[in-house]
């Protein structure tokens, strides 16, 4: 695809910075919690034509409500959500 939405995106590029001008008004956001599998999880939503992006589980509700997806994948990881250390979403998320 050629699409500019469908290219990778940087990690380090702010949550939502594609602009109230993306071509793409359906978006999905990835919450990564440490999946082996989460870039391709991005990668086969971008296949299915839908703007996506990948980003920690340590975003603010700032960051998500500023990005306006219409879905959110949260990518699970190996911890247990019982385990000591294990990562959360922060509460103000939910």
């Amino acid at each position: 695809c050629v699409a500019p939405w469908c290219s990778h995106l940087a990690s380090s590029r702010p949550l939502g910075s594609h602009g109230t001008s993306c071509p793409q008004p359906d978006r999905i956001l990835v919450i990564d919690f440490g999946s082996q599998v989460s870039h391709l999880i991005c990668r086969r939503v971008r296949e299915a034509g839908v703007y996506c992006e990948l980003r920690s589980c340590l975003l603010s509700a700032a960051e998500v409500s500023d990005f306006a997806p219409m879905g959110v994948i949260l990518s699970g990881g190996p911890h247990s959500v019982y385990d000591k250390g294990a990562p959360h979403l922060k509460e103000e998320v939910w």
